[in-house]
């Protein structure tokens, strides 16, 4: 059986699927928001089902079960080790990042992150009234790299703090081993905090390793790793990450931080599946990561066939290609506007960067059937643009 085989998601309060969809009632194929359009792993099903059928639902607690299951895949699958205590949970990534910025700066500090990226990092800075310095990344030929002396001069005017989206949303980039001890230690020089994001970590492509920041928590003490299951098996809206940070007055503050908004201890179905994933679900994420490769594949074959113009920024990790539509002389606003009449939709470039204009995201974690019929209908619109 086909474990990412077509799933219509319509009609469940999915965002992506609901609230996005415009008129359409039924022909509509969602490529936005970044979650799967294939039913999570079967041992977490059957887990959350046997919970729910044991019909009560109270107050919860971590017990050693779970800190064994997400330690071991911190082992396993990144390499690195982590001893009780140094790790916790937390509500979610972005709900990690929000705790870090509230707990370990102070209002105005400057903080850095490199854009293009996840628009949450925006968000983040700025409604905790902190100061935001962009180090863009650096497009050559549609490979991204860091600025590294960008980010120098950043330090140097006296960041407090650097968010690192590792691997990156939306460009694709699994920073290697040099890159990473780069920023740690431009970080250590010049006394930043380094926050990494994580939650892309499990969808790595065929000939790319992944390096966490979770390697460097012995070599830098101002370090906190963000982790979660949630893209990984689909589980987003059960709300989960894992923080590690082995520095205890760091941690310390980050607890307070919980404390105050009574965060401290995650749904029990989201630590069930958390558990579940980390001991039950290695080879499913094996397979999906093949799956996600196959459908790179298929969209760069398409477009190459198709629309020879377009840049595709090459995937390294990640289920979102990054796609250049410069050729088509339209901005991304009206771009991931005027699909919608085609029944796809898009993400907008200029969210993720508002100095760009030429960039849309697609997600491709879902069916190939559902890929590769919205491809057809995203090609539809491109000749009909091209002919316009």
């Amino acid at each position: 059986m086909n474990a990412f085989k077509s799933l219509d998601r319509s009609y469940t309060n999915a965002r992506k699927w609901d609230l996005e969809r415009g008129p359409f009632e039924d022909d509509f194929l969602p490529f936005s928001i970044a979650d799967s359009d294939y039913k999570s792993p079967k041992p977490i099903i059957d887990a959350l089902k046997k919970r729910v059928e044991h019909g009560a639902f109270g107050y919860n607690y971590i017990d050693e079960s779970y800190e064994k299951a997400v330690a071991n895949w911190f082992s396993r699958r990144y390499h690195f080790t982590v001893q009780k205590g140094e790790f916790f949970p937390a509500p979610g990534v972005v709900a990690a990042l929000y705790l870090a910025v509230k707990g370990l700066t102070r209002k105005q500090d400057k903080v850095v992150i490199q854009t293009p990226v996840y628009p949450r990092f925006f968000d983040v800075i700025h409604d905790n009234h902190r100061e935001l310095i962009d180090n863009k990344l650096v497009n050559i030929n549609g490979h991204y790299t860091m600025d590294f002396f960008g980010l120098e001069e950043a330090f140097k005017q006296g960041a407090k703090m650097f968010i690192l989206c590792n691997p990156h949303n939306p460009v694709g980039r699994v920073w290697t081993k040099h890159e990473i001890e780069q920023v740690v230690n431009l970080c250590k020089k010049y006394k930043v905090t380094l926050v990494s994001d994580e939650i892309h970590a499990d969808i790595i492509l065929k000939g790319h390793e992944f390096t966490s920041l979770g390697h460097y928590l012995d070599d830098y003490d101002q370090l906190m790793v963000c982790t979660s299951p949630n893209k990984t098996f689909n589980i987003a809206g059960l709300h989960l990450s894992n923080i590690v940070i082995r520095n205890p007055k760091m941690r310390e503050a980050i607890h307070h931080e919980l404390r105050v908004s009574h965060n401290c201890t995650p749904n029990l179905f989201a630590t069930l599946a958390c558990q579940v994933a980390y001991t039950e679900c290695d080879d499913w994420v094996d397979a999906q990561n093949h799956h996600i490769e196959q459908n790179f594949k298929r969209l760069y074959a398409f477009f190459k066939l198709h629309v020879p113009q377009m840049k595709i920024t090459k995937a390294e990790g990640t289920y979102l290609a990054w796609l250049d539509m410069s050729f088509l002389k339209k901005d991304s606003i009206y771009i991931t506007k005027k699909v919608m009449d085609y029944g796809i939709t898009l993400s907008d470039g200029n969210k993720f960067d508002p100095d760009l204009k030429d960039f849309v995201r697609m997600n491709l974690a879902c069916s190939k059937d559902q890929l590769e019929a919205g491809l057809e209908r995203f090609l539809n619109f491109i000749l009909d643009e091209l002919q316009a």
